[in-house]
């Protein structure tokens, strides 16, 4: 279909593991044990008492998540393209003036008129030497 974003893919359409930054070494050492406990059929592993996570790991590493979470938030956004050419079509009808984006420097008669200018009205005060 012409006009259509469907073949192109979008940071919008990426799923991202957000849970993913929770997984540390430390968590993933706890994780491995647990893992091993499993396959051996310890009978640690059917008691409901059982805690193979201490709640204080956890913890930080839900505030170090959280955190980062945080610091992620308030990054700015990158611009796209698509940003950017919306910006344009928005603000300009779609121009590009590439003469406006340059900054305009002035011939040398201008230059010298301006300071001619300045010049004359600056009162000097004491003799000129």
């Amino acid at each position: 279909m012409y006009g259509s974003d469907e073949g192109e893919g979008s940071s919008d359409d990426e799923i991202e593991d957000e849970d993913g930054d929770l997984v540390t070494p430390a968590l993933d050492k706890q994780i491995l044990k647990t893992i091993s406990l499993i396959k051996a059929k310890d009978p640690a592993v059917y008691n409901p008492k059982t805690n193979f996570f201490s709640d204080e790991e956890v913890r930080k590493v839900q505030e170090e998540w959280e955190k980062k979470k945080e610091e992620k938030r308030r990054q700015p956004k990158p611009v796209t393209i698509q940003d950017y050419q919306r910006k344009l079509l928005l603000e300009n009808a779609g121009v590009i003036d590439e003469e406006a984006e340059l900054p305009q420097k002035l011939t040398y008669v201008e230059e010298q008129r301006l300071l001619k200018e300045a010049l004359s009205t600056t009162k000097l005060v004491g003799p000129v030497y």
